[in-house]
């Protein structure tokens, strides 16, 4: 897969994204993750703006046997609605049993103009995961659903695409969500190209070198052949004048 290379514009300005970046500092996981894989990330981040070294967007990819998750941040989805002029505000909270078991989450989206909020409920049992943070913060993680949910249904066209990091399947795998430092990349990034550049003028000065050897060996060759001819053509010259003695005498 070529180098695709993408820039476009964010909240937090203009960034520059590509298959290779991806494929080297924005993928987690233990797994391979494919070119139509990493071409699909691209595009979602360009189309909704996403800035994956701010970590608002992950490419996950925790085995071979399944396919990448591409997921967005809780924190981004309420970035962007606090954004949305028809945001008003919102509530979530958590469905419990008599006993004090947590079965699910609830979460209200208040819309200007709306009569009523947006409502959504979810389930544990539908959403829990077999990873360290259901277990630890299983009740956490459900309102979330519950509270990403309720944003994309009432704000379908800013977040359509989008999933979260709470509803997708990520294995075992520890997201890192502490921002990149893109500037060290970039640094890094241009340190590599002048090794590169280093490494071409080498190959170049290389090939004229080889090049100005096969040329020098090449005149020396035809110099040599050029005398080889001219010894012949003066020997003949001396063998055709003795045989015309002979042939006088």
């Amino acid at each position: 897969m070529s180098n695709n290379v993408v820039e476009y514009d964010t909240s937090g300005g203009k960034i520059r994204l590509s298959t290779d970046l991806i494929r080297k500092y924005l993928v987690s996981g233990q797994g391979n993750v494919t070119d139509q894989e990493i071409a699909m990330f691209l595009q979602l981040c360009k189309y909704q703006k996403l800035n994956p070294w701010l970590k608002e967007a992950y490419l996950i990819k925790y085995s071979d046997r399944y396919p990448a998750s591409i997921v967005t941040s809780k924190e981004t989805f309420l970035k962007r609605a606090t954004r949305n002029a028809k945001y008003v505000g919102h509530e979530a909270g958590w469905k419990i049993t008599k006993d004090g078991k947590v079965t699910g989450a609830w979460a209200k989206i208040y819309v200007k103009d709306y009569q009523v909020p947006i409502y959504v409920e979810v389930d544990m049992d539908e959403y829990r995961q077999d990873n360290r943070m259901w277990k630890e913060k299983g009740k956490t993680m459900i309102r979330k659903v519950a509270l990403v949910q309720a944003l994309r249904e009432a704000f379908p066209e800013a977040f359509g695409g989008m999933q979260s990091i709470e509803e997708m399947p990520t294995g075992n795998v520890d997201i890192d969500k502490k921002p990149i430092d893109i500037i060290s990349i970039q640094e890094e990034s241009k340190e590599e190209k002048d090794k590169a550049k280093l490494g071409r003028k080498k190959v170049e000065s290389k090939q004229k070198k080889e090049q100005e050897e096969a040329r020098i060996e090449r005149e020396k060759y035809e110099a040599d052949m050029k005398e080889i001819k001219r010894l012949q053509a003066k020997h003949q010259t001396r063998l055709e004048a003795e045989k015309n003695e002979i042939e006088r005498v």
